[in-house]
């Protein structure tokens, strides 16, 4: 048996290095779903179902853009039957108040409501997040309208609350929203187009290279050979570890300067009709920058971008409440089909995309893979949240888990040299075993996506030294009908009681994301 070792951390917003942390609650809506008894909070997911088939789809539209737009949004509603097997309804209204959508979706969760889709002129929502300094800033997000089980309230000027103590790690729907970037018959016309080239894409008559542009701005230095060094290892792995492409699948045009590159070296690089481009570069909801370069949306609009679906690490470009937002310009001035883009002010690095691409490589819709990547998130996903990458795997693992909780029971702190004390006598070991057994008919593999957690230090969010008491090892592949061994340890750093799960990534398509709730207590004197 090869084990990994890994040692979770505590992870910041959308795995980007942001000062804001805050978490979402679920209920048991799905059968899948199970309640934690370990946890101080009321439900944490053990098996998040993936309802990339079947489920009600909801369709948001305002009543002018539903009437200038009939004839498509019918063959939108039949495509998305057709493709996921999914019973679609069409809620037409002119919609005055962020209120009144959260309402109409929270009466359809009964009837089995998996995500929704927000086109035209939908009411945007907002938090207040620290991002940089002392003062608060408005964050755009559809958050609001994808946890629909807990109460949020909102206040005058379209800001909610979001939940800050909880122990649950996905929101109950996804959201995705077509925005214009153009506001009247040029906003119409963007969504006429883009829904005819939704449908082109769906029949075939559309097709992409299944080919990864990866476009780092930000980390090319003046040192081409320092560039190289620094970003080639990640981008080379970036496909193999996402499972969507081998690595001469993913291409990262050539290192050269960034002072020397140009306007015209982007337009080259978009050229091309790839599945997917990955973009990093500084920006602002209307600007990105390359090179030298200062690119407006409508720089980007003559370019005609060439590739489907969009990953943009680039500052707010994703501000949709933005006249002529920059991620509009990927979306309508191409072949776009999906923008994925933050709202805020941001930085990452590839590695941050990963939890976002590993749900896709296994038949997740954009829309599920979006809510995989978990609670309150400053990334808009702007285009049809409804299409795949890849179609699910006609032999795949299936996971169980044995037990499917963990207690550590009452643990010594670690002593002043770092040394942890014995884990005590309920295992005879340092550590807790859950026994996994793949019952299905493919090898079962954690994922190489990174490990996410929450953490809670008595009734709190864990922060500093309490941020990562646990630390684990998985088995490298589980042959079908075959059994091996997680193993957790334990390392408390203070005393307290210490709660929470650890989210693990496989390759199972019913199980993306295997949640384990944990709690252990740091003895006291």
């Amino acid at each position: 048996m090869i084990l990994r070792q890994s040692s979770f951390r505590h992870l910041s917003l959308v795995g980007l290095s942001l000062a804001i942390f805050l978490g979402c609650a679920v209920t048991d809506r799905f059968p899948q779903r199970r309640a934690a008894s370990l946890s101080p909070y009321p439900v944490i997911e053990t098996h998040i179902p993936v309802p990339g088939s079947g489920g009600l789809v909801a369709v948001v539209i305002d009543s002018a853009t539903h009437a200038a737009l009939s004839v498509e949004m019918d063959q939108y509603a039949a495509d998305v039957r057709h493709d996921l097997g999914a019973d679609v309804r069409v809620l037409s209204e002119d919609w005055h108040s962020p209120q009144a959508v959260r309402e109409s979706l929270r009466a359809l969760l009964g009837r089995g409501l998996v995500g929704a889709v927000l086109v035209g002129q939908v009411p945007a929502t907002y938090f207040y997040a620290q991002l940089a300094g002392p003062q608060l800033d408005k964050v755009p997000s559809d958050f609001y309208y994808m946890e629909l089980e807990r109460d949020l309230a909102l206040g005058e000027d379209q800001v909610f609350e979001p939940p800050v103590a909880s122990a649950s790690l996905l929101p109950d729907i996804w959201v995705g929203r077509l925005k214009p970037a153009k506001e009247g018959q040029a906003g119409l016309e963007q969504l006429r187009q883009y829904f005819r080239r939704n449908h082109d894409f769906r029949t075939g008559r559309m097709r992409y290279v299944p080919q990864m542009l990866v476009v780092d701005d930000i980390t090319a230095s003046a040192d081409p050979l320092d560039s190289a060094s620094a970003s080639s290892v990640d981008v080379r792995e970036l496909g193999s570890r996402s499972g969507l492409y081998p690595p001469g699948n993913v291409i990262s045009p050539s290192v050269m300067r960034r002072q020397d590159r140009s306007a015209p070296d982007l337009r080259r690089m978009l050229r091309s009709p790839y599945e997917l481009a990955l973009l990093s570069h500084h920006g602002s909801p209307t600007t990105q920058e390359f090179g030298g370069a200062i690119l407006t949306s409508s720089k980007i609009e003559e370019f005609a971008p060439q590739p489907a679906f969009y990953l943009i690490w680039s500052c707010s470009n994703g501000d949709f409440t933005s006249q002529d937002y920059l991620a509009g310009a990927y979306l309508f001035g191409g072949r776009g089909l999906a923008v994925l883009a933050p709202t805020v002010p941001v930085f990452g690095n590839a590695e941050s995309v990963l939890p976002l691409l590993w749900p896709l490589s296994l038949g997740a819709t954009l829309g599920e893979s979006y809510r995989y990547r978990g609670f309150l998130t400053p990334i808009a996903l702007l285009g049809d949240p409804t299409l795949r990458l890849r179609r699910p795997p006609s032999r795949a693992p299936r996971i169980v888990l044995q037990p499917t909780e963990v207690d550590f029971g009452t643990v010594a702190p670690t002593t002043a040299d770092g040394e942890a004390m014995p884990l005590g006598a309920q295992t005879g070991e340092t550590g807790v075993v859950i026994r996994v057994t793949n019952t299905g008919t493919a090898p079962l593999v954690f994922s190489r996506v990174p490990s996410i957690a929450h953490v809670f230090f008595n009734g709190e969010w864990a922060t500093g030294a309490t941020a990562t008491p646990v630390s684990f090892s998985t088995p490298s592949q589980i042959p079908p009908g075959a059994s091996d061994s997680l193993v957790f340890s334990f390392t408390p750093t203070q005393p307290g009681q210490y709660a929470g799960f650890i989210g693990l990534y496989t390759n199972d398509p019913q199980a993306i994301l295997v949640t384990i709730p944990f709690r252990g207590t740091g003895q006291g004197n």
